[in-house]
C-alpha cells in the first residue's frame, strides 16, 4: 500500500484542497477505503455503500469518483 500520509495528500489535491498538514477525518477515510479494498476486495460503489454509516451522502469521501481515485493509488 502506498504510504498513507502521501495518499492522503493526493487525496486533499483531488478534492481541490491544499494539504496544510494533517487532516485526521480524511486520513480516516482513505484509510478505511484503503482497508476495505485491500481486505474485504470491495470496489468503489461497494464501499461508497459501506460508508453511508460514517459519512452522509452528500459528503465528498462517497463519491465514487474519488472512492476510485483512491483505490487507484492504492
Amino acid at each position: 500500500m502506498a504510504n498513507i500520509n502521501r495518499l492522503t495528500q493526493d487525496a486533499a489535491r483531488y478534492l481541490g484542497d491544499r494539504p496544510k498538514g494533517r487532516d485526521i477525518f480524511l486520513e480516516n477515510a482513505v484509510r478505511r477505503i484503503a482497508d476495505l479494498h485491500t481486505q474485504d476486495r470491495l470496489d468503489a460503489k461497494a464501499i461508497a455503500r459501506r460508508l453511508r454509516d460514517a459519512y452522509g451522502s452528500d459528503s465528498p469521501f462517497r463519491r465514487i469518483d474519488f472512492i476510485q481515485f483512491v483505490i487507484d493509488r492504492i
